[in-house]
């Protein structure tokens, strides 16, 4: 069965690309990921028209219905009409309501984290080995919520692009940025270029509260390590 595309028709090797994007190897492979259900792609489709710089929408499947009432002329050329029964088999979610969207976005490399963490001041998180979709697409939540621009991952840290990650970000991953890194040895290049940058780690049963930290150190910011949901964070 075809699908339409406006004028155009596209054949099943396109539902079979989008559906693989679910899994890891092929978001790596094709360097996309997916955003799904209609408020996280209209707010997708907004802070892109606002800062294309970051994201790029490749494409869209869709309902009529979201067609004829979300998309602009710009959007609809590259959206797909699909029947929801259709636009269900391709979505992570156990319903989704009317839209998807295949997204590609700027990869960053350890000095542009560093230059930002230079510049931007406040605080950043590092994530040491965390492993739940839905932990970490909270943490990205509550990073937005509090003004957190930075987050740094583990290399096995749970990859932010799997689509319950992104979901349960409810569109936060538009505003907080992110970079996975090898934390043992990223640690002593923060420390060499910036000095003055503290490093607060959170653990269960040591350490100061974090209400009782000085005031004026907590001002300027710092890197928190959260670690990981079972073993906390990792001595090295």
């Amino acid at each position: 069965k075809m699908l339409q595309k406006g004028s155009k028709l596209v054949g099943q090797s396109r539902l079979r690309f989008v559906r693989n994007l679910q899994v890891k190897k092929y978001r790596q492979h094709y360097g996309a990921f997916l955003v799904e259900g209609k408020k996280s792609v209209v707010e997708l489709l907004a802070h892109t028209e606002k800062n294309s710089a970051r994201f790029n929408v490749k494409e869209l499947y869709c309902t009529s219905n979201f067609y004829d009432e979300c998309l602009n002329a710009n959007w609809r050329s590259q959206a797909y009409i699909l029947p929801q029964d259709q636009l269900e088999g391709l979505s992570s979610l156990q319903t989704i309501d009317s839209a998807i969207a295949v997204v590609s976005d700027v990869k960053r490399s350890e000095d542009d984290l560093l230059q930002d963490l230079s510049s931007s001041g406040g605080f950043s998180l590092a994530l040491d080995g965390v492993r739940d979709p839905g932990n970490l697409g909270s943490i990205i939540r509550v990073a937005d919520w509090f003004g957190v621009k930075n987050i740094i991952c583990s290399n096995d840290t749970v990859d932010v692009y799997n689509p319950k990650v992104i979901g349960t970000t409810m569109g936060s991953f538009l505003r907080v940025s992110w970079c996975y890194v090898d934390l043992p040895s990223f640690f002593p290049k923060v420390q060499q270029q910036l000095p003055t940058l503290d490093v607060y780690g959170c653990f269960s049963a040591e350490g100061k509260d974090v209400h009782m930290l000085n005031e004026t150190n907590t001002r300027k910011g710092g890197i928190i390590v959260i670690g990981n949901e079972s073993v906390g964070v990792r001595n090295e």
